[in-house]
C-alpha cells in the first residue's frame, strides 16, 4: 500500500484524487500509526497537478484535512479563471468580427486601379522633378 501511495498522482479531479489518497492512508495507518501529518501532507501535495500544488504549498498546511480543503478551493478557482478566459476570448473574437472595417486596397483613378503606395510614390517623384 505504501508503494501505491508513493505512486499516486492526480489524473482527474481533486475529489477523486482525495478519495484514493484517503483509502490508501487509512490502510497504511491501520498497520502503522507512526506516520505523521507532515509525511502525509507531503505525499498529498506531491501527487497533485503542478498548477494546484504550487498554490497550496505556499500556505504550508499542517494536516491533510486543511490541505484537502485548500486544494478543492484552488481547483474551483482555476476552473473559474479558465471559464473567464474562454469567455473573454470568445467576446474578443466576436468584437473583432463586428468591428472589422474593410479598407479600400486600391484607389480608382479613371482607367486603372493604382495602389495607394504607388500613387504616393508617383506624386513624390513628380514633385521632385
Amino acid at each position: 500500500m505504501l508503494r501505491h501511495l508513493e505512486a499516486l498522482k492526480q489524473t482527474s479531479s481533486v475529489t477523486e484524487y482525495q478519495q484514493h489518497f484517503e483509502e490508501l492512508t487509512h490502510g497504511i495507518i491501520l498497520h502503522n500509526p507512526a506516520f505523521d501529518d507532515t509525511y502525509l501532507v507531503t505525499r498529498f501535495l506531491g501527487g497533485l497537478k503542478e498548477e494546484i500544488r504550487a498554490a497550496i504549498a505556499l500556505h504550508r498546511p499542517k494536516d491533510v484535512d486543511t490541505t484537502s480543503a485548500l486544494t478543492l478551493l484552488q481547483e474551483e478557482e482555476l476552473e473559474n479563471s479558465k471559464k473567464k478566459i474562454i469567455h473573454r476570448d470568445q467576446s474578443k473574437s466576436a468584437y473583432k468580427a463586428f468591428s472589422r472595417v474593410d479598407k479600400p486596397k486600391t484607389i480608382d483613378s479613371g482607367k486603372s486601379k493604382i495602389k495607394p503606395v504607388e500613387n504616393k510614390l508617383g506624386s513624390l517623384k513628380a514633385y521632385c522633378r
